[in-house]
């Protein structure tokens, strides 16, 4: 028995969000950059109505057709919807069954950029906080906990940033970099160095802004 049903639906329809990322607003930029928008609305089963479907939310999903005639589908920070921890793989499993049926024919891969809480938060190896996630195949075989296929596979790269970081403000500066990684510390006092200034700025510095990015963006993966 299927948990979970998705209906595609209108980009002007998708749930508003502070993730950029699942916007109707992204839907229409990226579909001018090559990508065709897909959202959908998520549904669960009611355990306790047989025959019922509850509203979880939406997820947006982007199309792209490749050189080669295959399409991929990605889903950038999507879904928003957490599942319980020991439920994800299986639930994300469903999911992505579920998007099958109104992919295109010619779909092989769905991608999520998932925005969820690391499985390894906080966890401590052996006696030391645990600042690195484990190898891929120990992530891949902790994702696929539950699943019925086993399918699941830890990207090789990142598009999105995949990590968060709270830096505690009240402290010393002095304490803090002590606690940061040796490339860290290098990076910032190179911009010491090189007297670089943050401001807030709007749009009257936008074409600064945009040199800057020039100089200073790189994306290692290409899509199409």
């Amino acid at each position: 028995m299927n948990l979970l049903k998705v209906t595609p639906k209108d980009t002007g329809a998708i749930i508003p969000t502070r993730i950029l990322q699942q916007t109707a607003f992204w839907a229409k930029f990226k579909n001018n950059t090559g990508w065709y928008p897909a959202p959908f609305d998520i549904f669960e089963s009611d355990p306790g109505r047989p025959g019922y479907w509850i509203h979880q939310g939406d997820i947006l999903i982007l199309l792209r057709e490749l050189q080669s005639g295959g399409v991929i589908a990605y889903a950038p920070y999507g879904p928003e919807i957490v599942p319980e921890q020991e439920h994800q793989g299986a639930w994300l499993e469903e999911l992505s069954e579920a998007l099958r049926e109104y992919l295109p024919e010619a779909c092989f891969v769905i991608r999520f950029d998932l925005n969820w809480p690391s499985f390894w938060t906080g966890q401590p190896a052996t006696d030391q906080p645990w600042y690195d996630l484990p190898d891929t195949p120990i992530q891949e075989m902790r994702m696929n906990f539950g699943t019925k296929n086993w399918n699941l596979r830890k990207s090789p790269t990142n598009i999105l940033p995949s990590n968060t970081v709270i830096l505690p403000l009240e402290k010393d500066p002095a304490v803090m970099l002590g606690k940061m990684k040796p490339k860290t510390r290098y990076n910032i006092r190179l911009s010491q160095r090189k007297k670089i200034s943050i401001r807030l700025s709007g749009e009257q510095d936008l074409d600064k802004w945009y040199y800057l990015y020039n100089q200073t963006h790189y994306c290692p993966l290409k899509l199409a």
